[in-house]
Formats: C-alpha cells, sequence, structure tokens
C-alpha cells in the first residue's frame, strides 16, 4: 500500500547511501525515467531506490496495527568508467592513490559488485560520523528477512550499460495510528525529528505531520473503528464511553445505547469525550 513505513525506508535509505559508494551523491528515490533513458543523459554510476511489495497482515479492521514486510529495492547504473582517490599505507607514509575502473564490460562488472558492497555496509553499520538516519532505518526495519540481487544490461543511444538490482525484504514496523500524534521513542516519531533536522526534507515535516496524524481520533473510537464495531455495540462491551452520539445525527433524535434506555440527543453530544 506503499505507506508511510515505505516512505520513511527509503528517506533514511537515501541519506544512509549518499556519498557512501562510488555513485557519490547520484541516489534517487523512485526515479520515474526509465534506467536507460536515465544514463543516456548522464552516463556516471547512479542508484534508484524504490519499494515494491508491501505485506501486512490485518487483524478484522486494524490495518495500521500489525507489523509486515517491504521489499525494499536499489537498482545500480553504469555506463562510464570510475575514477577514486583512495589512501594507501606504506609504512608511516599515506600515500594518495588514483584507482581508473574502465569503462568496459569487466569494469562494470567490478564497479556493480563494488557499489553492492557499499550499499550493505552502510545501511548495517554506522560509519566514523555517525547520521541520525541510521537509528531510524534499524527502528523502521528491526530485521532482514531476505536479499536478492539480479544483473541486468542494455544499451540507449549508443550508450552501454549495465545494472544490477538488490531486493532487501525487511521486517517492518506498523503503520503508525490514524488521528493521533506519534508516541515519543516510537520509529515515526524518530523519523519525524530526522526529517525536522534535515536541511532538505524540513519542509515537507508539516505535510506529513498532517497526513500521519490528520483530524484528531479519540482513542475510545479508533479501538472500536479497528475492531469493527458499531457505536452501540462498542458500549455494550463496556469498553466505550456508556453514552455516544447517534452515528447518523440527521436520521434519528434519539439513541439507545447498551440497554440504557432512550437519551436525549443533545445529552449525549454533551457526554462524548
Amino acid at each position: 500500500m506503499s505507506g508511510i513505513v515505505a516512505l520513511a525506508l527509503r528517506m533514511s535509505a537515501r541519506r544512509l547511501i549518499e556519498d557512501a559508494t562510488l555513485a557519490g551523491a547520484r541516489v534517487f528515490d523512485s526515479a520515474i525515467a526509465p534506467i536507460d533513458e536515465m544514463i543516456a543523459k548522464d552516463p556516471a554510476p547512479a542508484i534508484v531506490i524504490s519499494t515494491e511489495d508491501e505485506k501486512f497482515n490485518v487483524a478484522g479492521r486494524d490495518v495500521v496495527g500489525t507489523a509486515g514486510t517491504i521489499e525494499l529495492v536499489f537498482e545500480i547504473v553504469v555506463a562510464s568508467y570510475v575514477q577514486q582517490t583512495i589512501e594507501v599505507a606504506g609504512g608511516e607514509v599515506q600515500t594518495a592513490l588514483d584507482v581508473v575502473i574502465p569503462a568496459t564490460d569487466a569494469g562494470f562488472e567490478i564497479t556493480l559488485s563494488l557499489i553492492s558492497r557499499q550499499i550493505m555496509r552502510a545501511l548495517t553499520y554506522k560509519g566514523s560520523a555517525p547520521s541520525i538516519w541510521f537509528d531510524v532505518f534499524k527502528r523502521l526495519a528491526p530485521s532482514i528477512k531476505s536479499i536478492a540481487s539480479r544483473r541486468g544490461a542494455g544499451s540507449k543511444d549508443s550508450t552501454k550499460f549495465a545494472a544490477r538490482q538488490i531486493v532487501i525484504t525487511v521486517d517492518a514496523v506498523a503503520e503508525p495510528d490514524f488521528g493521533a500524534e506519534p508516541e515519543p521513542g516510537t520509529s515515526i516519531a524518530a523519523f519525524l525529528v530526522a526529517v525536522d533536522a534535515d536541511a532538505e526534507l524540513r519542509q515537507l515535516a508539516p505535510m506529513l505531520r498532517a497526513v500521519i496524524v490528520g483530524d484528531d481520533i479519540p482513542t475510545w473510537r479508533r479501538t472500536a473503528s479497528e475492531l469493527g464495531l458499531l457505536d452501540v455495540e462498542a458500549a455494550g462491551l463496556g469498553t466505550m464511553p456508556a453514552i455516544i452520539p447517534p452515528e447518523d445525527p440527521s436520521a434519528v433524535t434519539a439513541v439507545e445505547v447498551a440497554g440504557l434506555g432512550v437519551v436525549d440527543e443533545a445529552t449525549a453530544d454533551e457526554q462524548v469525550p
């Protein structure tokens, strides 16, 4: 369903991978243009992140209350030579060495393998300068179920390229509740904190909060909805307010609740939390 958790996973993965691989800052979130068109415009190595299959087990009508699995997909594409400067230790001396991986079939395969390795390191180990996004990613995806890697290749307008798709299936946390501010310490709360602290993303924070929370929904009303109960049924269970408003005020002038008798509609409205 491409919900908030999938969005947060993509955004945090992008931040972790940017400048952590041979692709540098060329990391994109769900690029719309086909890979071959993108690489024809700029042959430098690039990574596109997307989420594919998402599966959440639902109990009753609680569509956001259970954890699930999400496929996090990294598409790596290479169409040019890669040059990297590394530090090589020689005794007590550090020497800068320029390494060039040629734009050949073998060179492309080497680059794909190196970038794949760098992606996995960035997602699973904190760097020397720990990022708040690492903790967010780990909270959202507490464990990894499987990893699949698929090779690809092609050409576009005489530009030859090689590609690899890495599919990481993760155990993902449940979607945040509707109509409630995420509780401090939860994964979604940590995600919003990270967005607020990000110079590029903080402009999205108000919209994200508006979509995640929306109009406030009382706890008893959320519980009734998750259980698939009508208001009268919920009150009859004793877990909801004894007196609640009619579900269709335009159709009735009074409401009978849990055998308590007929209650005036105005009185009932006054007693709603």
